[in-house]
């Protein structure tokens, strides 16, 4: 006999002079079973949850994979055009390598926050998940009931948890301004005129966005 009162099982004396919580007692075996039936659905939960954190696990993944292409695409790029110019062009070609990895370093590191997070709760939720089967199988009654308290307030913890997809999509034209640079350096070299390409008059020279990329 268990009492959801006293939330514990009684022996069969106790249940006969307790009338207080006459009401409130049951077979325990039906109180295993509910509290295992309650275990149960969060585990179920628990999986979809598996399934979003492993799909937006795959998002990221993917982001840091076109970032890596892109990071790739565009030192190539760097490396096949400087290559054509004269020794004292050599300097401008580590400074724009040093723009490109420091920018990809920059991506990189915002991705990789988010998907630190979403593989350290992916795996809280699957040894969560296999916790309660191993419970389900092989842990005694009392076990059950001793330790159901403890599963069912992380259990709810983790289903609190929600999938952090990248706010915005990876912005690999971030790379373009390295490739623009790279094409007004060769162009002045091709022109005969000098390597260090010519500050532009008009306000644009002013951007911010364009001085901050002055190396």
């Amino acid at each position: 006999i268990y009492c959801r009162g006293c939330s514990k099982p009684l022996c069969c004396s106790c249940a006969l002079l307790d009338n207080i919580h006459s009401e409130l007692k049951c077979d325990i075996s039906i109180e295993i079973q509910e509290r295992q039936k309650e275990l149960d659905a969060m585990a179920q939960a628990l999986q979809e949850q598996d399934r979003a954190f492993g799909a937006a696990q795959a998002h990221m993944r993917s982001a840091v994979s076109q970032l890596d292409r892109a990071r790739a695409d565009t030192e190539e790029l760097i490396h096949t055009r400087v290559r054509q110019l004269v020794t004292h062009v050599l300097a401008q070609e580590k400074a724009l390598l040093e723009g490109v990895s420091a920018q990809y370093q920059r991506s990189y590191q915002e991705i990789a926050g988010q998907l630190g997070h979403l593989e350290a709760v992916l795996q809280r939720i699957r040894l969560g998940g296999s916790l309660v089967q191993r419970m389900k199988h092989y842990a005694s009654d009392q076990e059950v009931l001793d330790l159901h308290g403890f599963l069912r307030e992380a259990l709810g913890r983790l289903r609190q948890e929600e999938p952090q997809y990248l706010q915005t999509s990876v912005r690999t034209d971030s790379f373009d301004k390295f490739k623009v640079r790279l094409q007004e350096l060769v162009s002045c070299i091709t022109q005969g005129t000098d390597a260090t390409p010519p500050r532009r008059a008009s306000p644009e020279a002013t951007n911010p966005r364009r001085d901050s990329l002055d190396i």
